[in-house]
């Protein structure tokens, strides 16, 4: 069975062909990273040209697999598909957290989600309440009760700048003992005694020494 050079490299789309991102970690599938400049219409054409060469691997693994089924030796992993979200759906996400919205509100309805234990995610690959959806949740959470979002608020950040002047004063209070750089000496610090030497004729040595013999 003869194989065209290169043909591992190439994907067909349409009645062209396109090259395949090789990368090093085996994940080689186009990724939108500049959503300001790029239209859902081109993220549709990554999306399906990555659906393409997640199959064209996963059908080269299973002729792969079928061909040394009775051999000792199998095939460590399987191909990886393309990362989730796709680009389409990063392109939508994106678009939702870059409008314009009312700055006040959305900072009083995320630091009124914080002061209830709930996540903010900066991210929509994790878990958590996006940026986005703070003033949605928050207004539902509180019953659309702005008054009450603000007394919680407050409330958060009293708790916060507390926790600051703690963290400040045990790290000033952890300094007392000790010298400071620039060669002064804590007073209240306990000073070694000095015990002067009662055979005067030794000197003063970290080494132990035995008494003089008296004549």
């Amino acid at each position: 069975m003869s194989v065209r050079k290169h043909s591992n490299t190439k994907i067909k789309v349409g009645c062209s062909s396109k090259s395949i991102p090789i990368r090093d970690n085996g994940d080689n599938y186009y990724y939108v990273t500049n959503f300001e400049q790029t239209t859902e219409k081109e993220c549709k054409d990554f999306d399906k040209t990555n659906r393409n060469i997640y199959e064209k691997y996963l059908s080269i693994y299973k002729k792969i697999e079928k061909q040394i089924e009775n051999c000792p030796f199998r095939i460590d992993k399987k191909p990886m598909p393309p990362e989730a979200p796709t680009n389409l759906e990063r392109l939508i996400n994106w678009r939702q957290n870059n409008i314009e919205k009312n700055v006040r509100l959305q900072t009083i309805s995320i630091l009124f989600l914080l002061n209830r234990n709930m996540n903010i995610s900066l991210d929509y690959s994790n878990n958590g309440i996006l940026p986005c959806d703070t003033i949605d949740v928050a207004s539902r959470e509180s019953g659309n009760n702005l008054e009450l979002m603000i007394k919680e608020s407050e409330h958060f950040l009293e708790l916060q700048k507390k926790s600051l002047f703690i963290k400040n004063t045990r790290k000033e209070s952890s300094t007392d003992d000790e010298v400071l750089d620039y060669g002064f000496q804590n007073p209240n610090k306990k000073q070694p005694i000095q015990i002067n030497n009662i055979y005067p004729n030794i000197n003063n040595s970290k080494e132990p020494s035995a008494p003089p013999y008296f004549n």
